[in-house]
């Protein structure tokens, strides 16, 4: 299990805090699976994400891009996009 802060939020580096920042956070998503996957410790090939609120969307925008996710956990999903819910509802 690796937990991380995103950038700019918690003990993160960056200059401007708690900035809301949709593309920064998918790339944040992004980092945490490059960084699981090239420990020497991995020796697997699944991925799995969990995302709440918000971060339920950013994970399921960086895993449509990444076949090494493989699974979601999305609780309570809140997509910053209403295009997306909007799509399904019709």
């Amino acid at each position: 299990v690796l937990i991380f802060d995103f950038v700019n939020f918690g003990e993160s580096e960056g200059a401007v805090r708690n900035l809301e920042d949709p593309g920064q956070k998918i790339e944040d998503f992004r980092g945490a699976v490059d960084f699981v996957a090239n420990r020497k410790d991995f020796s697997g090939s699944r991925i799995s994400l969990a995302g709440l609120g918000a971060s339920a969307g950013y994970i399921a925008a960086e895993a449509v891009n990444d076949p090494r996710v493989d699974r979601l956990v999305m609780i309570g999903p809140w997509f910053q996009n209403p295009q997306i819910v909007q799509d399904e509802q019709e």
